[in-house]
């Protein structure tokens, strides 16, 4: 969908770089809060004496340094999806143009024998196809063979997708061998929807409905998870994306308002104006405002991207918004009124419609943001 300059991916592997050092896990320990989620202020002075101006002008270490706020977002929600399993400092890979490489990190932690071996089992069964899934069981200790039939009996029992679907395993497994009849499920693996099973290559091996199913289970999972809708979207083929965004409109584009997609979202927004409800594109300018402009999200040209979907949106939208809170700063955007935008100025409180500080504006905005995705659902 889409394809990143060279000079962005250059940028990304610098940031990369960058944000690997051990004194940003030190900054986000201290704080309490992953690196995206703080000033500013409170985390650059680390690239300063990585980043010489002789070596580096000033403009280019300013978009290096704005590249790093994405990808710990990336990271922060790779842990998020897998805390349950990982431990708070882990070794991920990344793609070129900044996010987690999932697929490729899952196998790594599978194969890390550091790792609790029961958590490498839960995430093969997550990540793996039932054939590769078998290859790793067998290498397994005949113990933890029998702990993990004892323990995984049934999907009731089990309140979480990755224990039911290590059950679903279990149940295949035993079917393939003649242990159990094989029923209306057949042999082929069916894993609930998730973030993790998203990467599992079995998708490509279902049926039309189970597709559908299985995306649609993942998609309403990921109202409060960015990455786990944009992976959705990669997954599908063409017809079906397009299916989606016309079924969920808000939902599609907000994934398009953060990294790597934000240069395809107004033309994907310009195809379906005649179903976007005033509240959808109310609260995809406060995506654009609150958690972008507002925050000094730097990765995108936030302000032109807000712009032209200002301008091209219809007029009963600008109609709408015009009565809400949101206008007025709006309104100072669009007009290249000057408006100071950084962290380390003051942000007058009149324009901070969610809470007291910047930050606190930001979280506000998007537990609204998340709400509003619940409810819409359709």
């Amino acid at each position: 969908m889409f394809v990143p300059t060279l000079r962005r991916l250059t940028l990304i592997r610098i940031a990369l770089s960058l944000y690997l050092e051990p004194e940003v896990f030190d900054v986000e320990r201290r704080y309490n809060k992953p690196l995206h989620l703080l000033p500013e202020k409170k985390w650059q002075h680390l690239f300063a004496r990585k980043l010489p101006p002789s070596e580096y002008p000033e403009q280019l270490r300013l978009e290096i340094i704005a590249a790093i706020r994405p990808i710990s977002f990336e990271v922060h929600q790779f842990w998020v999806d897998h805390r349950v399993l990982l431990p708070d400092s882990f070794y991920f890979y990344c793609k070129l143009y900044g996010t987690v490489d999932r697929m490729r990190t899952a196998k790594f932690l599978i194969c890390s024998e550091p790792l609790d071996l029961e958590i490498r089992f839960v995430l093969a069964c997550q990540y793996l196809s039932s054939e590769d899934t078998d290859l790793f069981w067998q290498e397994l200790p005949p113990s933890f063979q029998t702990y993990i039939f004892q323990k995984y009996t049934s999907e009731r029992l089990f309140a979480t997708p990755h224990e039911k679907n290590v059950v679903r395993w279990k149940e295949l497994f035993l079917r393939k061998r003649g242990f159990r009849p094989v029923d209306n499920r057949g042999l082929l693996f069916k894993p609930i929807g998730t973030v993790m099973t998203l990467c599992n290559p079995v998708l490509d091996s279902l049926g039309p409905d189970d597709r559908h199913s299985m995306f649609l289970d993942a998609f309403d999972a990921s109202a409060r998870n960015i990455p786990m809708g944009r992976l959705c979207l990669y997954r599908m083929n063409a017809n079906e994306r397009e299916s989606l965004l016309h079924s969920h409109p808000y939902q599609v584009l907000r994934i398009f308002l953060f990294c790597p997609l934000q240069p395809c979202f107004v033309e994907t927004a310009n195809g379906v104006w005649d179903i976007i409800s005033n509240d959808c594109f109310m609260f995809l300018l406060h995506i654009m405002i609150c958690q972008k402009i507002l925050s000094k999200w730097n990765d995108f040209d936030y302000v032109l991207l807000l712009k032209q979907f200002w301008w091209k949106s219809p007029q009963r939208c600008r109609d709408y918004v015009a009565e809400t809170r949101i206008y007025k700063i709006l309104s100072k955007i669009i007009e290249d009124q000057v408006f100071i935008t950084s962290l380390r100025s003051h942000i007058p409180r009149r324009y901070l419609i969610h809470g007291r500080t910047l930050i606190e504006n930001a979280v506000e905005c998007v537990r609204m943001t998340n709400v509003y995705q619940v409810i819409n659902r359709n």
